[in-house]
């Protein structure tokens, strides 16, 4: 896929949902919008990367690393609560 193609994609992305999204990251993390926003940018462009790399196909090899993602992710999630 074209990098410029991938970056207007995430970019879209990243305007629809960012609205929604920045929001919740800094509810559940207690960050301000700028350091949401990074986090944010930062699940957005790791998401597509692995959707990329699978071709967009969700076989057992995707779900089985967005599971790893997720979890590892709702790790860095619980080390902002117990920071609070």
């Amino acid at each position: 896929m074209d990098p410029d193609l991938s970056e207007y994609i995430i970019g879209r992305i990243a305007n629809y949902e960012g609205g929604r999204m920045v929001p919740q990251i800094m509810k559940r993390t207690g960050l301000g919008n700028k350091d949401a926003k990074t986090l944010f940018l930062y699940f957005l462009h790791g998401s597509f990367a692995i959707n990329k790399r699978h071709h967009f196909t969700k076989d057992d090899e995707w779900y089985h690393e967005v599971k790893m993602l997720n979890q590892f992710i709702n790790a860095g999630y619980k080390s902002f609560t117990h920071n609070k």
